[in-house]
C-alpha cells in the first residue's frame, strides 16, 4: 500500500536572509535498501530573484550586464562595441561583439575537493556551480552626472561567498570607449575561509577577418591583458567605405589604480572551453585544472600556438585577482577597467590611463568608497578617535549595521579593507598601546 507524508521542514534558527541548507531525510522500513536517504536542500530567501539584464551606454560603447555577475552573454550591440561603427555589415567581422561572455570565478578547496563556480558559457543559475542573484540590478541611483551606473548583488549557490558589483560608464565623449566596475566579495558564512581564488574569465571575440580568432599580449606597467584581431584582407566593398583593418581591434581588461593581479593568461578555448576537448563534460572550465591555472600561476601569460599557421585561435582571458583569507564578515575588494579599441594597441593603453584618471577624480569607485581621511581610525566620524569607532565597525562587519561615513577612515590599518583586522586595530591600540591608526 502507498502512504502519503507531508513535512514541514524549518532553517536553523535565525538562518541568514538568504541561505541554502543541506539537509536529508532518512527513512527505515523493511525493505533490503532501508534505510532511505533523501538530500534536501533548502533555500531560504524572503524574496526569490531570477536573472535580470539591463543594456548600459557610453557615448560610444555599450555593455549588457546581469544581475549574477555575468556580462554580455553574447548579446549583438552590447559588447562593448563601438556605437555607429560603419563596419558593421562587412561579412567577414562580427563588429557588433567585442567582448562575447565574461564572469567572476570563484575556486577553493573544501571537503569535497576542488570547487569552482562561475556564470558564463550559457551556465544556468540554478546549477550547483553557477552564481545566483540575490537582488535585482539598481541603476542611475547615484545622482552623478559623470557617469552611467549599476549594482547588483549576488552570491554562489551554496551562499558561501557574496558578491557586489557595481558598474560605472563615463559619459563623457573623450573617455568613452572603457567600463570600469568594482567587485566587492565577503565571506557569508560563520567560518574562516582560506585560499580563495577570485577572479574573472572573459571571452573576448575581438572583430577579426578570421571570424572569432584572436592573437594576446599584455602591458605589465599596466596590469593588462589584451586580445586582437586578425587580417587577412578578405575585405568586401563595406570596407572601401569604412576603411578598418581586424589587426587595429583590441579588447582587454586591466587593475585599477594602485592594484595588481596575481596572474592573467590567455587560454586556447578548445582545451579548457569546448566539451569536445580533453576535459570532455568537465568543460567548460574543469574545475581542478582551472584551480591550477589560478593557484600556481605569479605571472602574465599569453597563449603560444605548436603550429605557426595558428597565431591566431578562439581563446579566452583568465585572471585571478588574487587569493584571499577570508574570516567570516570579512570583505575584499578590486577594481577592474574593461577596454575596446579599432585604432590599435595605442588607443587602448591610452583608455586604460584615461580611466585610472577618471577613478582618481571620482575617489567613491576606489574600493574604500571616497571620503577624506581627517582622523584615522573615526569610524563613525565625529572628529575623534575612540572606543566608539571600535564598536561601530563591530556593528558593520558582524551586525549588518552601517558602513564607515568615511571608509578611509574606518580603515585603521590602512591594509585596504574595512574589516576585523580594524577591530584588533583599535583594541591593541587603545588597551594595549600599539601603533595609532594611520590613514590608508
Amino acid at each position: 500500500n502507498s502512504q502519503e507524508v507531508s513535512m514541514t521542514i524549518l532553517a536553523p534558527f535565525m538562518a541568514p536572509d538568504p541561505s541554502v541548507w543541506l539537509a536529508e531525510v532518512v527513512i527505515n522500513h523493511q525493505a533490503e535498501s532501508s534505510p532511505r536517504i533523501i538530500p534536501i536542500c533548502l533555500m531560504v530567501a524572503s524574496e526569490f530573484v531570477r536573472p535580470e539584464a539591463a543594456v548600459l551606454a557610453t557615448a560610444c560603447t555599450r555593455i549588457k550586464v546581469f544581475n549574477t555577475g555575468e556580462l554580455v552573454k553574447n548579446t549583438p550591440y552590447a559588447a562593448l562595441d563601438f556605437a555607429g561603427d560603419c563596419d558593421t555589415l562587412n561579412q567577414f567581422t562580427n563588429s557588433a561583439i567585442y567582448l562575447s561572455d565574461a564572469s567572476p570565478v570563484i575556486c577553493r578547496i573544501d571537503g569535497n575537493g576542488d570547487t569552482l563556480r562561475f556564470m558564463s558559457f550559457s551556465r544556468e543559475f540554478t546549477g550547483d556551480d553557477a552564481l545566483r542573484p540575490l537582488s535585482t540590478l539598481t541603476l542611475d541611483e547615484t545622482g552623478n552626472p559623470d557617469y552611467n551606473y549599476a549594482s547588483s548583488v549576488f552570491a554562489t549557490a551554496d551562499t558561501a561567498i557574496g558578491f557586489m558589483a557595481e558598474y560605472y560608464l563615463p559619459v563623457g565623449a573623450g573617455d568613452c570607449s572603457f567600463v570600469i566596475e568594482k567587485l566587492s566579495f565577503f565571506n557569508m558564512t560563520s567560518e574562516a575561509m582560506p585560499g580563495v581564488l577570485v577572479g574573472e574569465i572573459l571571452d573576448w571575440d575581438v572583430p577579426s577577418d578570421s571570424g572569432v580568432d584572436n592573437g594576446s599580449g599584455y602591458d605589465i606597467s599596466r596590469q593588462l591583458i589584451y586580445h586582437f584581431g586578425a587580417e587577412y584582407d578578405q575585405d568586401d566593398a563595406t570596407e572601401a567605405v569604412c576603411p578598418q583593418e581586424s589587426d587595429d581591434r583590441f579588447g582587454g581588461i586591466a587593475a585599477g589604480p594602485g592594484m595588481s593581479f596575481k596572474n592573467a593568461m590567455t587560454i586556447n578555448n578548445a582545451a579548457y572551453i569546448y566539451q569536445g576537448g580533453p576535459y570532455g563534460d568537465d568543460a567548460p572550465l574543469p574545475p581542478g585544472p582551472t584551480y591550477r591555472l589560478m593557484k600556481e600561476s605569479d605571472i602574465f601569460s599569453v597563449y603560444q600556438s605548436q603550429h605557426p599557421d595558428s597565431q591566431y585561435i578562439d581563446i579566452s582571458t583568465l585572471v585571478t585577482f588574487g587569493e584571499y583569507d577570508l574570516i567570516p564578515g570579512d570583505t575584499a575588494c578590486v577594481v577592474k577597467i574593461l577596454a575596446a579599441s579599432r585604432d590599435g594597441l595605442l588607443y587602448l593603453t591610452d583608455m586604460i590611463d584615461i580611466a585610472h584618471d577618471f577613478i582618481a577624480d571620482h575617489p567613491e569607485i576606489g574600493c574604500l568608497g571616497g571620503g577624506d581621511c581627517d582622523v584615522p581610525g573615526d569610524a563613525n566620524h565625529d572628529g575623534i578617535n575612540d572606543i566608539a569607532d571600535m564598536i561601530y565597525i563591530v556593528n558593520y562587519v558582524f551586525r549588518k549595521g552601517p558602513p564607515p561615513v568615511y571608509m578611509a577612515e574606518g580603515d585603521a590599518n590602512a591594509d585596504g579593507m574595512v574589516n576585523i583586522g580594524d577591530v584588533v586595530y583599535l583594541i591593541n591600540y587603545f588597551m594595549k598601546g600599539g601603533p595609532e591608526p594611520v590613514c590608508p
